[in-house]
């Protein structure tokens, strides 16, 4: 069962997003439909989709494509697009899902989006300026 919880920080203007359990399109539709809904979304704040935690082993490239018509059809409704999402990812594995969930959306993306392996590189992401966004590698580079 996929599970997520939410920590809204409106002075930061940051939401924090943990996502545990199994990573399905039944359950993905039912998160986003209560997060959209939710009095405390503001989709002028930056999230962090923290997946550490999370399965994705039954995802496919079919559901790549359905998570995407997901995401834009709640995002249509909702903020102008100049916010900033990390999805921080435990492996090698589902760095590439969502390296192709980033790609496949590309500039019709409802926000700069990043996938990460290093939670810590996701929080500097945030901050960093736009110059120094295109040039930060989302995982950290060997020595």
């Amino acid at each position: 069962m996929m599970q997520m919880e939410t920590q809204f920080d409106s002075e930061k203007k940051i939401r924090v997003h943990q996502i545990s359990g199994t990573v399905n399109l039944p359950e993905f539709r039912e998160i986003m439909q209560n997060l959209y809904a939710s009095p405390d979304f503001d989709p002028e704040m930056n999230a962090l989709w923290d997946y550490r935690q999370a399965d994705f082993g039954k995802v496919t490239n079919d559901d790549v494509r359905a998570f995407i018509q997901t995401v834009a059809a709640y995002w249509s409704k909702n903020g102008s697009g100049k916010y900033r999402a990390a999805i921080v990812v435990p492996g090698m594995a589902e760095y590439g899902i969502c390296r192709n969930y980033e790609s496949q959306f590309g500039a019709a993306a409802p926000c700069m989006m990043k996938v990460f392996l290093d939670i810590e590189l996701a929080w500097k992401w945030f901050s960093a300026s736009e110059e120094v966004v295109k040039s930060m590698a989302s995982r950290p580079l060997p020595s």
